[in-house]
């Protein structure tokens, strides 16, 4: 049966949700959803390098939707530039994520540091950038 895990992001100027699906095979549809994408994973991959490779799929699938958002708020801040006459509004959206960027990679490494090395240290890593990813989305989404 094919098992199909959402990320659904409101984004900006889209009346509609942005849905990117990244599929997995299971034999059966697990009855309960996890709280958090590494749960997700391990209820579908038979194994560890399974769970890997479902967690870098995912992070790619919610990093997608992330670049589809932040461009249509650049595109936004940009029409505002003109409209103003001032530079602002895009430099801020630029640094802004710059700044988100840097804060999803070093909470992200606490996690795999606090992990100390052991099998799957990795998996809290990208567990926790798809949802700081997916987080950020909601977010910018909410502040438009």
């Amino acid at each position: 049966m094919l098992h199909a895990r959402l990320y659904r992001c409101w984004c900006p100027g889209l009346s509609s949700i942005s849905i990117c699906a990244v599929l997995g095979v299971s034999l059966a549809l697990p009855s309960t959803v996890a709280a958090d994408p590494l749960g997700e994973c391990q209820l579908t991959s038979p194994n560890q390098v399974a769970v890997t490779a479902c967690l870098q799929a995912d992070l790619a699938a919610a990093d997608q939707v992330m670049a589809g958002a932040l461009q249509r708020l650049q595109q936004r801040a940009d029409e505002l530039d003109q409209v103003t006459g001032r530079p602002e509004a895009r430099a801020a959206v630029d640094e802004s994520q710059l700044q988100w960027q840097a804060f999803r990679e070093s909470d992200c490494r606490v996690r795999f540091a606090l992990a100390a090395g052991a099998s799957g240290a990795g998996h809290f890593a990208l567990s926790c950038a798809i949802s700081r990813s997916t987080k950020r989305c909601r977010r910018r989404s909410m502040a438009s």
